[in-house]
């Protein structure tokens, strides 16, 4: 009887240990791939009051280990000033539970000064776990994007698809008296 008992406890003790062994691996697979793609993520247990943050999020914040603010209303002092009530609003809703994911697109005012975009994406399960991506440089991009469409860049003058938009605009406004004058100065260019 007692030898069965050390013949169970022996292939307990090696159950836990492998189990232990693959959670350590799964651990560091997670932190490789986080580090990887500049994600933070965040989980806040709102019956507590808590939010844990990963180091890439705690980063991005601009804050040390001490500062770091675990209550969820001291959060918003994170979130740029434009975009606090919609952040509180998503707040409200994942607390409301009416939906289960959420998504929104703001500014954070990290502490080093450069305000950035981020996307927020947010489920709830028994409480809110989400990811916070830096999305700025592709914000920059495409406001570029708009400005290379819409002005000439040597000039900065507006180009024909902004003045069309304009004429578009004043037509659907039905704006009785406008006139316009233009010229194709494009031959001239050559």
């Amino acid at each position: 009887m007692q030898g069965e008992l050390i013949k169970v406890n022996e292939s307990l003790e090696q159950t836990v240990m492998q189990s232990a062994q693959r959670l350590n691996k799964s651990e560091e697979r997670l932190r490789y791939t986080l580090s990887t793609i500049n994600e933070g993520i965040y989980d806040i247990d709102f019956k507590h009051g808590t939010i844990y943050r990963n180091p890439w999020l705690v980063a991005l914040e601009g804050v040390n280990a001490s500062e770091i603010k675990i209550n969820v209303k001291d959060s918003m002092d994170f979130v740029h000033q434009d975009d606090r009530e919609i952040f509180e609003k998503f707040t409200q809703n994942l607390t409301s539970g009416d939906q289960d994911n959420y998504k929104l697109q703001h500014w954070v005012n990290p502490k080093n000064g450069h305000t950035i975009w981020v996307i927020n994406k947010a489920q709830i399960i028994e409480r809110v776990v989400g990811t916070v991506t830096d999305i700025t440089q592709e914000v920059n991009y495409v406001d570029k994007l708009k400005r290379f469409a819409t002005q000439d860049p040597i000039t900065n003058l507006p180009n024909l698809l902004l003045l069309k938009e304009f004429i578009d605009q004043k037509n659907r406004t039905k704006v009785s008296s406008s006139a316009f004058c233009t010229s194709d100065s494009r031959r001239l260019k050559k």
